[in-house]
C-alpha cells in the first residue's frame, strides 16, 4: 500500500512522516531483542547456562531492545510533533550507551 501511494504520487521516501520513523525504530529495537532470544539456542545446545561473554552479549541485546522499545514509546506518547532528527537522536544515544556498556563488560571480563 505504501509503495502504491509512493508510485502514484511520483515520491519516494522511507520516512516521510514522524510515524514512520516511530515504526522503524520500533521494529529495529525489536529485532535487536529477538536476536538476543536467539542466542537461547546455544544454552540449549551447551545443555547449561553460565557467565561469560555470551552471556553478556545476550544481555546487552536483550536490553538493548527492551529499553529501545520502552523509549521510543515513551517518546511517542510525549512529543507528537517533534522532527525526525529528535528520533533518530534518540535512537542513536541508546544505541551508544549500550555499547559503552559491553565495551566495559568486556574489558572487565579480560
Amino acid at each position: 500500500m505504501l509503495y502504491r501511494r509512493a508510485w502514484a504520487s511520483g515520491t519516494w521516501g522511507l520516512l516521510r512522516e514522524l510515524i514512520d520513523t516511530y515504526m522503524l525504530a520500533l521494529y529495529i529495537f525489536d529485532l535487536i531483542q529477538a536476536l538476543g532470544g536467539v542466542f537461547d539456542v546455544k544454552w540449549i545446545h551447551w545443555s547449561l547456562v553460565h557467565t561469560g561473554l555470551f552471556c553478556t552479549a545476550q544481555g546487552v541485546l536483550q536490553q538493548l531492545g527492551e529499553v529501545g522499545v520502552a523509549l521510543v514509546r515513551l517518546f511517542r506518547a510525549s512529543t507528537r510533533s517533534l522532527a525526525h532528527i529528535t528520533m533518530v537522536g534518540l535512537v542513536s544515544l541508546v544505541i551508544f550507551d549500550v555499547l559503552r556498556a559491553l565495551a566495559a563488560a568486556v574489558v572487565s571480563d579480560t
